[in-house]
Protein backbone atom coordinates (compact mmCIF):
# COMPACT_ATOMS: atom_id res chain seq x y z
CA UNK A 1 0.00 0.00 0.00
CA UNK A 2 1.12 3.43 -0.32
CA UNK A 3 1.57 5.74 2.07
CA UNK A 4 3.38 8.93 2.66
CA UNK A 5 5.37 6.88 5.05
CA UNK A 6 6.56 4.70 2.75
CA UNK A 7 7.51 7.40 0.45
CA UNK A 8 9.84 8.67 2.99
CA UNK A 9 11.28 5.91 3.86
CA UNK A 10 12.31 4.51 0.45
CA UNK A 11 15.91 4.41 0.60
CA UNK A 12 16.00 6.02 -3.25
CA UNK A 13 14.79 9.19 -1.85
CA UNK A 14 17.55 11.04 -0.90
CA UNK A 15 17.34 13.65 1.69
CA UNK A 16 17.28 17.02 -1.00
CA UNK A 17 14.54 14.91 -2.46
CA UNK A 18 12.59 14.66 0.98
CA UNK A 19 12.94 18.15 1.65
CA UNK A 20 11.34 19.53 -1.67
CA UNK A 21 8.64 16.90 -1.49
CA UNK A 22 8.30 18.74 2.06
CA UNK A 23 8.61 22.27 0.64
CA UNK A 24 5.46 21.13 -2.21
CA UNK A 25 3.20 19.42 0.03
CA UNK A 26 3.92 22.74 2.57
CA UNK A 27 2.96 25.02 -0.96
CA UNK A 28 -0.10 23.31 -2.15
CA UNK A 29 -1.16 23.69 1.80
CA UNK A 30 -0.29 27.43 2.04
CA UNK A 31 -2.19 28.13 -1.40
CA UNK A 32 -5.13 26.37 0.10
CA UNK A 33 -4.92 28.40 2.96
CA UNK A 34 -4.32 31.86 1.26
CA UNK A 35 -7.29 30.71 -1.31
CA UNK A 36 -9.39 29.83 2.19
CA UNK A 37 -8.52 31.60 4.90
CA UNK A 38 -10.53 34.69 4.56
CA UNK A 39 -14.20 32.54 4.35
CA UNK A 40 -15.12 32.81 8.26
CA UNK A 41 -18.48 31.38 7.97
CA UNK A 42 -20.08 29.97 11.22
CA UNK A 43 -16.83 29.31 12.19
CA UNK A 44 -15.81 26.21 9.47
CA UNK A 45 -12.65 27.92 8.44
CA UNK A 46 -10.98 26.76 12.12
CA UNK A 47 -12.23 23.33 10.79
CA UNK A 48 -11.35 23.13 7.29
CA UNK A 49 -8.61 25.72 6.77
CA UNK A 50 -6.24 26.30 9.69
CA UNK A 51 -5.43 22.11 10.14
CA UNK A 52 -3.71 22.63 6.33
CA UNK A 53 -2.11 26.08 7.63
CA UNK A 54 -0.48 24.24 10.54
CA UNK A 55 0.71 21.21 8.52
CA UNK A 56 1.97 23.62 6.28
CA UNK A 57 3.50 25.51 8.40
CA UNK A 58 5.74 22.14 9.88
CA UNK A 59 6.50 21.26 6.70
CA UNK A 60 7.74 24.34 5.68
CA UNK A 61 10.24 24.78 8.72
CA UNK A 62 10.98 21.09 8.44
CA UNK A 63 12.04 21.97 4.69
CA UNK A 64 14.20 25.01 5.26
CA UNK A 65 17.29 22.69 4.93
CA UNK A 66 16.77 22.75 1.03
CA UNK A 67 18.88 23.80 -1.75
CA UNK A 68 16.41 25.85 -3.42
CA UNK A 69 15.85 28.87 -0.87
CA UNK A 70 13.83 31.27 -2.79
CA UNK A 71 11.13 27.83 -3.25
CA UNK A 72 11.21 27.83 0.75
CA UNK A 73 11.10 31.88 0.80
CA UNK A 74 7.86 31.63 -1.28
CA UNK A 75 5.95 29.06 0.51
CA UNK A 76 6.81 31.31 3.77
CA UNK A 77 5.41 34.74 2.54
CA UNK A 78 2.51 32.75 1.46
CA UNK A 79 1.66 31.34 4.48
CA UNK A 80 2.13 34.42 5.73
CA UNK A 81 -0.42 36.53 3.63
CA UNK A 82 -2.96 33.92 4.45
CA UNK A 83 -2.52 34.36 7.95
CA UNK A 84 -2.46 38.20 7.46
CA UNK A 85 -5.82 38.19 5.36
CA UNK A 86 -7.49 35.06 7.78
CA UNK A 87 -6.75 37.27 10.90
CA UNK A 88 -7.84 40.54 9.11
CA UNK A 89 -11.02 39.30 7.77
CA UNK A 90 -12.39 38.35 11.43
CA UNK A 91 -11.34 41.43 12.82
CA UNK A 92 -13.41 43.37 10.02
CA UNK A 93 -16.47 40.66 10.36
CA UNK A 94 -15.92 40.87 14.92
CA UNK A 95 -15.86 44.74 14.50
CA UNK A 96 -19.06 44.91 11.75
CA UNK A 97 -20.94 42.60 13.82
Amino acid sequence: MFTFKTLISNPLMTTEKKLNLYNIIALICSIWFLLFGWAWIYWLNVIFVFPFAILGFFLWRKGRDAEKKTFNKVVGWILWAGLVSSLGCFIALQLRN
